[in-house]
Parts: structure tokens; sequence; C-alpha cells
């Protein structure tokens, strides 16, 4: 795929993650209705099994190099090993480790902390909660089409800061309207404008990364930023119950707004070049002699 192709495959595949949640949450009522949390199970573990079966009818045109040995845990955690050597190597690498370290937490913060927020802070059941989550689809797709607009004159990594910067200052708002209006529908408004912003983000962020990287080396280093994401989403996820319980569920989820704030402003000041990378005739990643200043 030609680069300047990256910025659009990577919104196409938002826009299918964002319509599959808004006809998701739309099923998902009737099945619960129908019956109840058993079919709502069978049918998300047959969404996984289709979802399996349709990887595999991809085809590629790249060869694989046939293993010589078995596959071995000490296999896998050696390259992740380097992986996580790449992404400390390359500048842009460090920063979008540090920008997935922050929205890690955010995110682990925000998946435990919302279910209470929607019932215990907006006073919602199980029906504004499952609207307010499904709602944010909406400016998903409209996101989409924001970064179709601007993709050919924007660089990916201002779309990813001020795509993190605006996420963060919605969520922010979110979560502070209720300690003066307790009602749902701000709620519900403000998830489909952060659907936007956040389209923003996840366009910038996979196209910046595809092009810091070589075919031969993107799966170990997407897998190191991965496997950071999900560490901090752990310890996240484990923390958050227990500060909300000392510091009450608004204080805490502020803490997801400061961190894509953080993470947003890390990207615009630490990644000033837009650089195209080749692999080098030791098979790492080197800069080529081509690069434009944002």
């Amino acid at each position: 795929m030609a680069e300047g192709e990256l910025l659009t495959a990577n919104t196409l595949v938002a826009q299918g993650r964002d319509l599959a949640r808004l006809i998701g949450a739309a099923l998902g009522g009737v099945l619960a209705a129908a019956g109840g949390i058993r079919a709502l199970a069978v049918a998300d573990a047959g969404s996984f099994v289709a979802a399996a079966a349709f990887t595999g009818l991809v085809r590629t045109s790249g060869r694989v190099e046939a293993e010589q040995h078995a596959r071995y845990v000490a296999d896998v955690v050696r390259e992740l090993g380097e992986g996580l050597r790449l992404t400390l190597e390359r500048r842009v690498l460090r920063v979008l480790m540090v920008f997935v370290l922050l929205t890690g937490i955010g995110e682990g913060v925000m998946g435990t902390l919302f279910a209470p927020f929607v019932r215990q802070v907006l006073h919602g059941d199980s029906r504004a909660y499952g609207l307010i989550a499904a709602v944010q689809a909406i400016g998903g797709i409209l996101g989409g089409v924001a970064v179709a607009v601007l993709g050919q004159r924007v660089p990916p990594g201002r779309l990813l800061g001020f795509g993190a910067l605006l996420f963060g200052a919605v969520d922010l708002a979110i979560f502070l309207y209720p300690l003066g209006y307790t009602a749902i529908w701000p709620a519900v408004l403000g998830m489909i404008v952060v659907g936007l912003p956040g389209a923003l983000t996840v366009a910038g962020m996979y196209t910046l990364f595809q092009q810091h990287t070589a075919d031969a080396f993107r799966g170990r280093a997407f897998g190191a930023l991965v496997g950071v994401e999900g560490i901090c989403q752990l310890v996240a996820t484990l923390a958050a119950g227990y500060l909300a319980q000392a510091m009450g569920i608004v204080p805490v989820l502020v803490l997801q707004g400061v961190c894509y704030l953080t993470a947003g402003l890390t990207v615009l000041v630490a990644v000033r070049e837009r650089v195209t990378f080749s692999p080098a005739a030791d098979g790492r990643i080197s800069p080529a002699p081509n690069w434009q200043p944002y």
C-alpha cells in the first residue's frame, strides 16, 4: 500500500468499528429482550468466531520465511524484546510509547468507572448507559469524514496531537458538568462530540506508527506498544476502584481526561518532522535522507 493511502485505510478501519458499535448496540437490545444474558453471550462469542473466519480469508502477496525450528515462549519474548528495543531507539516511536502509556492509564480508569459514573453520578439506568456508550460511534463516523478532508493537508502527528487534546477536553467536560447540573442528555451529546477527535486520534496514531516502521519489524514494534498499553490498562483498572472509594468517582475519572491532554501535548511538542524510513543494510530501520518539517 502506498504511504499516501495509509491514512485513508486506517480511517476506513475505524469507520467500520464505529458502524459496528452502532449496529451492535441496537442488536444487543433486541437480543437482551429476546433471550437475556445467555443470548448476548452466545452472540458475542459467535462474533469472534466469524471474525476469525473472515481473517482466514485474507490473502497477502508477501512470503513468510520457513521456520527452521519450533517456536517457544522464549522466541516470543525475544521478539517482543527486539520490538521494545526498536521502539526505544526511534524518537517518534518513543513518543508513541509515551502516548499509549498515558492513554492506557486513562482507558483503564474509564473502563472501570464509567458505568458507576452513569449510575451513581448521573442517576441513569442500563438503557442510559447503553445509549451513552453507543452514540460515540456517531461522532466517530463524522470524524472519519473529517479525516478524509484533512488527511491530505494535516500530517498524522498533528492529527494525533490535536485529536488527543480535543478528546481529553471533551471528556473532562463530560465528567465535570454533573457537579453543577445532573442530567443524561449532556453526556449523550458529549459522547457524540468526543467521537470526532477520537477518530482523528486513531487514524493519526496508526498512520504515524506505520510511516516510522519497516515491514520486517512492524509486528514486533506494534507488539511492544500494545504490551505497554495493556499493562497500563491492567494497573489502572485495578487501581481505579480503590482510588474511587477513597477520592470519589469524578476526581478519578478526571485523570482520564488529563492523561489525554498530556499525551496530546507530548506528541505536538516532540513530533516535529515527518521521516520516511527504509530498511538499512543490517536489517534495522534507518531514516531516509528526505524529510520534511511539519
